[in-house]
């Protein structure tokens, strides 16, 4: 995990789930990983 400046941490993931269930790998776009940026009120300890 990764913090910016405005206090905000970004995950990376995998893959992301689309609203109807399906899965986008960042493979298949030549990534390792998608950066998702998440609030500082969320819980990051899953």
């Amino acid at each position: 995990m990764a913090t910016t400046s405005d206090g905000k941490t970004v995950i990376f993931r995998p893959y992301i789930t689309t609203k109807d269930g399906r899965r986008i790998w960042a493979k298949w776009y030549g990534k390792k990983a998608f950066a998702i940026e998440v609030g500082p009120e969320t819980n990051t300890t899953i």
